[in-house]
């Protein structure tokens, strides 16, 4: 009998995990869980259709624990659930049941960790894959790894890189698993003294603030909120503004920060420290603007972005 294995998502950036499944001929079994109107997952169910892997969409959340006891996996693999398991009405299961965490853990629990991660301007960028506990993202780890914190990512890139990069741990797990299943027990505890849990991002936590953020901390913000926000949040005359790409300008600057420098080939902001940067794309409205034409939307040297 071929092993079986369960996968429980509603998120596309599944689709890799799920060819490298199918592409080693396990038995595939998907749960889609619940998921907002606006979250696209066509994807997912053509994938399921096209390949005829078994697929059962979420209506209620005691549902899960019916699909565990009717497809009795050999492993399962949880991806953007977006609900807490109660693992305890799944004993039989829970040495086989994994969560996997784009962030380090245990220093980036919680929601988007990859938005904190950037946002925080970490030198690396951390994915895990650990049992499931009773605690959000606090059970064993049984894989992980890092990868440079690079200038040209922003969040959706790098949820590119970690949804196939994932399935190097997923790999790891079923070979180990099928030689000698207590091996995966041999893993590392996570350091509660070290531990921090992350909310979701609000409205609070994508806004640029010009009176306390450098240059640096600009651009690592607009980093982590595309593509998903559609840019980081600051104000041009009243009218709000998202900062879609920026990057770091080597000069300095005695300018008050969020002051317009110069518009030319972008736009050129003085920032916190002394530091500067320059804006090369605008959100406005939903209409992206190439910052180059920014004198075109009302945008003025000596005129200021400022806090919203």
């Amino acid at each position: 009998m071929p092993v079986k294995v369960g996968v429980i998502s509603n998120v596309e950036l599944s689709i890799p995990l799920l060819q490298y499944l199918r592409s080693i001929n396990v038995e595939l079994v998907l749960y889609i869980g619940a998921y907002n109107a606006d979250t696209p997952i066509s994807s997912l169910t053509s994938f399921c259709t096209t390949c005829q892997v078994p697929f059962e969409l979420e209506e209620e959340p005691q549902q899960l624990f019916s699909w565990f006891n009717q497809q009795r996996p050999d492993y399962c693999f949880v991806l953007g659930y977006k609900k807490k398991i109660d693992v305890s009405r799944l004993s039989e299961f829970r040495d086989r049941l994994f969560n996997i965490h784009p962030g380090k853990l245990p220093q980036y629990r919680g929601s988007s960790p990859i938005f904190w991660q950037l946002k925080n301007g970490e030198p690396s960028l951390g994915i895990a894959i650990h049992f499931m506990n009773e605690r959000y993202d606090a059970g064993e780890i049984v894989w992980s790894k890092e990868i440079a914190n690079e200038d040209y990512y922003s969040s959706g890139f790098v949820e590119y890189i970690f949804s196939n990069l994932l399935v190097e741990g997923v790999q790891y797990i079923l070979n180990t698993g099928r030689e000698d299943v207590t091996q995966l027990r041999k893993n590392v505890l996570q350091n509660e003294t070290g531990a921090v849990t992350y909310k979701k991002p609000g409205l609070q936590d994508v806004l640029v603030s010009w009176q306390t953020m450098n240059a640096k901390q600009v651009v690592n913000l607009t980093r982590a909120c595309n593509p998903w926000n559609k840019g980081a949040i600051t104000v041009y005359n009243g009218m709000e503004v998202k900062i879609i790409d920026a990057e770091i300008l080597g000069m300095t600057t005695v300018a008050q920060p969020g002051m317009i420098l110069e518009i030319n080939n972008g736009i050129k902001v003085a920032c916190m420290e002394n530091s500067c940067l320059k804006i090369n794309h605008l959100n406005i409205n939903g209409i992206y603007v190439p910052a180059r034409f920014a004198q075109r939307f009302g945008f003025a040297t000596g005129q200021y972005f400022t806090d919203a």
